[in-house]
């Protein structure tokens, strides 16, 4: 479902996802506390299909509805924002705030 509102809203844009499917697995040796294993394992995978691109925490966003997941990314240095359920529309504000 998130494949599908990322192609409607973002057309044309190729993403890589990373869910609780067990489809994927991070071997690395970075933090994997919260969704710390599931960006580093979709940097993996951007980086090898792009091996020019420059993939690193402050370039990088987590966008997520679970407070302790935010808290986690913060505290390794990525940058992260609540995306609050009640309030979802909130979350353009919040992307925008960061430019």
């Amino acid at each position: 479902m998130i494949r599908t509102v990322l192609g409607l809203v973002f057309p044309g844009v190729e993403f890589v996802i990373r869910g609780g499917d067990r489809s994927w697995k991070y071997e690395g040796e970075g933090s994997k506390k919260g969704k710390m294993a599931h960006m580093a394992s979709a940097s993996e995978e951007i980086i090898a299909n792009n091996p020019n691109l420059q993939i690193s925490k402050s370039t990088t966003l987590l966008i997520d509805d679970d407070a302790n997941n935010i808290k986690t990314a913060l505290k390794e240095g990525v940058r992260a924002i609540w995306l609050n359920p009640r309030n979802s529309h909130q979350l353009i504000a919040d992307v925008q705030a960061l430019v």
